[in-house]
């Protein structure tokens, strides 16, 4: 999920670079006055402190916007809910000669 909102931008750019304290710091703030942003939760979920935190974070993306895949996605893969998905592998051809 993409935004247009350059302060989302911005703290996308903290998160891409590790700056996580720097990035949830600016969240707090932004969804004080843009509470019902699905996109400000998720990226709450993904540099938060702890993942109680992120997970209801995550939960909070997901409840405002119910076909939010990644929050979705990161959401399962905290709490344990996800499944590894294993494809069947070719078996090498026998050298025959």
């Amino acid at each position: 999920m993409s935004t247009s909102d350059p302060r989302l931008q911005d703290i996308r750019s903290l998160i891409s670079t590790g700056q996580l304290d720097a990035a949830y710091a600016l969240l707090l703030v932004y969804i004080d006055s843009e509470p019902l942003n699905a996109e400000a939760w998720y990226l709450v979920g993904q540099c938060a402190p702890d993942d109680d935190t992120s997970i209801q974070a995550l939960q909070r993306a997901v409840e405002i916007q119910p076909d939010f895949i990644e929050a979705s996605v990161l959401l399962a893969g905290l709490k344990g809910d996800a499944e590894i998905v294993t494809y069947p592998t070719r078996p090498e051809p026998d050298d025959e000669e």
